[in-house]
């Protein structure tokens, strides 16, 4: 009983504090003088919740001046805990010219009083008011990637008022503002961009606050473009990535397959202006793929894959929407949505093919031995030559495809040796 009074009275005197009517704090401040449960002392000298029913960026800015804290850059959190109960809030429009919550206008009392709306168990706000006086003084507008295993590749990140923010995931990066990323750090190629959103280039600790650069195709570099942040700190799963490319001197409208066990297969790519890069899977069909097999000598048409079979790679995607009739010598013949620097298209989403051989469904045949009557038997089903399993293998199985082949029968050597 004793712990259980002493408990009760320790929570009133952190309910009844003493403090000035209005005066703001932030419940917690023995972890952290800058992050806690927003509070603000009533008439009755109490402190209670602030609602977080339609809390924003806005109202985290104006209260993290209320609390005295200069050039900060804030983080807010709905549904923060609960309190003894809510007193203040909820806003309908704050300006981050004001000062003071105060000055910001709020909803009908009915919300306040509603426990849909602001239940002291839950609808609480937490704030974290980021100083960034000291700040990485880099100029606003700059580029750079950082943590790739090249100078070419790198988690994108930007100069806003001073500090480096990535980009979040979350918000829009076109393929256009990509290259105008490339062509601000002088890359020859810059109409290409890679754009890599797995986070495969890591985080950046510090959460970013630029919300979406925007650039057109009227604009040479980023310093031209338009920035869009947001005055507070932005919860981040992933951040963009890019790579950056030069001339790499393949010949113009060449295609191979990479990433395939074998020769013929693998992941569609097409050398344009010098650089290899994935074609879409938007609009491609398989009278396309047996164009492209064809143009790498393999006339018996394609198995198509649509959805990046053969990994995502970390070359630029240099078409979509390829229409191909099937007289073509190779998809450079065909039509297409143009090779620009305007394409938008997934990385999930890029051409895989599987050449067929010519063979027909059925035949037989050995390979890898030291002479045409010896090594591993592949059969032909749907045009493609294949393994056979040799669970089950016996010399009955054995006598059967050296017959097909066309060889008498004696004594048939069958282990896996080839």
């Amino acid at each position: 009983i004793f712990f259980w009074l002493a408990f009760v009275f320790a929570n009133v005197l952190e309910i009844s504090g003493s403090c000035s009517n209005g005066e703001p704090r932030l419940f917690k401040q023995a972890q952290s003088q800058y992050y806690g449960m927003l509070q603000i002392c009533n008439s009755a000298q109490m402190w209670e919740a602030v609602c977080d029913y339609s809390w924003h960026c806005n109202e985290a800015i104006v209260a993290c001046k209320q609390l005295g804290f200069t050039n900060s850059i804030p983080e807010y959190t709905n549904n923060f805990g609960p309190w003894d109960s809510i007193g203040f809030g909820p806003y309908s429009s704050c300006s981050t010219s004001y000062t003071s919550l105060f000055d910001c206008s709020v909803y009908a009392s009915s919300y306040l009083n509603s426990y849909t709306y602001c239940n002291p168990n839950r609808d609480t706000v937490g704030i974290k008011c980021n100083n960034y006086s000291i700040a990485d003084n880099c100029p606003t507008g700059d580029v750079k990637l950082a943590d790739g295993n090249t100078a070419s590749e790198g988690r994108v990140e930007y100069c806003h008022n001073g500090r480096w923010s990535a980009l979040c995931t979350s918000y829009t990066l076109s393929q256009i503002t990509a290259s105008r990323i490339c062509s601000q750090l002088g890359y020859t190629q810059p109409n290409y961009a890679g754009i890599f959103t797995d986070g495969r280039f890591g985080t950046n600790i510090n959460k970013p606050h630029v919300r979406r650069i925007s650039c057109s195709r009227d604009h040479f570099n980023v310093h031209d473009c338009s920035v869009s942040t947001t005055g507070c700190l932005i919860d981040c799963i992933n951040q963009y990535g890019i790579k950056c490319y030069d001339y790499e001197g393949c010949h113009e409208g060449n295609v191979r397959l990479v990433n395939g066990t074998v020769e013929k297969e693998g992941r569609l790519e097409i050398c344009n202006n010098g650089i290899w890069g994935g074609i879409c899977s938007y609009g491609f069909t398989e009278i396309n793929g047996y164009v492209a097999c064809k143009q790498m000598g393999y006339d018996n048409g394609a198995i198509v894959y649509y959805n990046s079979e053969y990994s995502d790679g970390d070359g630029p995607i240099l078409s979509s929407y390829v229409s191909c009739y099937g007289h073509e010598d190779g998809i450079y013949d065909c039509e297409n949505n143009g090779y620009n620097d305007i394409l938008s298209c997934p990385r999930t989403r890029l051409i895989g093919l599987l050449c067929r051989d010519d063979c027909e469904s059925g035949d037989v045949r050995l390979v890898g031995g030291n002479n045409e009557g010896e090594g591993t038997v592949e059969i032909c089903s749907d045009n493609i030559w294949g393994l056979i399993s040799d669970a089950g293998w016996n010399d009955s199985d054995a006598e059967v495809v050296c017959r097909q082949l066309g060889y008498e029968i004696e004594s048939e050597d069958h282990e896996a040796i080839f």
